[in-house]
C-alpha cells in the first residue's frame, strides 16, 4: 500500500481482507529483511575499520607491492611483446573455446557412456548424502534470490519503475474489481 502514489492513495477504497494481509506480509518481510541487511552490512564496516583489519589490510598491500617491486625487472622486458598481442587475445579466446567446448562435452558424454555401470551404482549407495547436499544448495539459492527480490525491489531504482505499473493496475476497472471491496471513483 504505501507504495503507490500519493493520488493514488488518497481516492483509494478498502481493499479486499487477503489483500490487505498480504500487504502486510509483504511490508513487514520487506522491513525485517532490509533492516537485517542494513544491520549486517554495519557490522561488516565496523569489522573492516577496526585496527587489526586495517592492519591485515597494510600487510597484504606491502606483500603486494614487494611482489611487484621484485617481479618488475623480469616482466618489464616482457611488456611490448604483452602490448602488441593483447588486442588479438578476445578473438583467439572466443575462438579456441568454440571449438574446444563441444569436443570437451563430446568427450564427457563418451566416457560418462562407457562408465555409466560404476557410477550409477556409485551415486545410488551415495544417495542419503548427496540429496539431502543437493535439497540443501537448492534452498540456500533460492533464498537468497529471495532476499536479493526484496533488497532489489525496496530500492529506489526499482520502486520508481514499478510504482506507476501499480497504480496502473489499481486504477484499471480489472484490477480494482479484483483487489477493492467497491470500485474507486473514476478519476476526473
Amino acid at each position: 500500500e504505501e507504495s503507490l502514489p500519493k493520488s493514488a492513495m488518497a481516492r483509494r477504497p478498502q481493499m479486499r481482507q487477503p489483500f490487505q494481509a498480504a500487504s502486510s506480509v509483504v511490508m513487514c518481510t520487506s522491513n525485517l529483511v532490509n533492516g537485517s541487511l542494513d544491520w549486517i552490512q554495519a557490522r561488516v564496516g565496523d569489522v573492516a575499520g577496526s585496527p587489526l583489519a586495517q592492519q591485515g589490510k597494510n600487510m597484504v598491500y606491502s606483500a603486494e607491492q614487494q611482489a611487484e617491486n621484485i617481479g618488475m625487472p623480469y616482466l618489464d622486458p616482457l611488456m611490448p611483446y604483452v602490448r602488441a598481442v593483447r588486442p588479438f587475445i578476445p578473438p583467439i579466446l572466443i575462438a579456441t573455446i568454440s571449438v574446444t567446448t563441444p569436443l570437451a562435452l563430446f568427450g564427457f558424454a563418451i566416457l560418462a557412456f562407457f562408465t555409466a555401470p560404476i557410477w550409477i551404482g556409485f551415486l545410488f549407495f551415495t544417495a542419503l548424502i548427496w540429496v539431502p547436499a543437493l535439497l540443501s544448495l537448492l534452498a540456500c539459492i533460492a533464498f537468497l534470490a529471495f532476499v536479493g527480490t526484496i533488497r532489489f525491489l525496496s530500492h529506489p531504482v526499482a520502486r520508481r519503475r514499478i510504482d506507476p505499473i501499480v497504480a496502473k493496475v489499481c486504477e484499471s476497472p480489472l484490477g480494482a474489481a479484483i483487489l477493492y471491496s467497491s470500485p474507486p471513483p473514476a478519476s476526473a
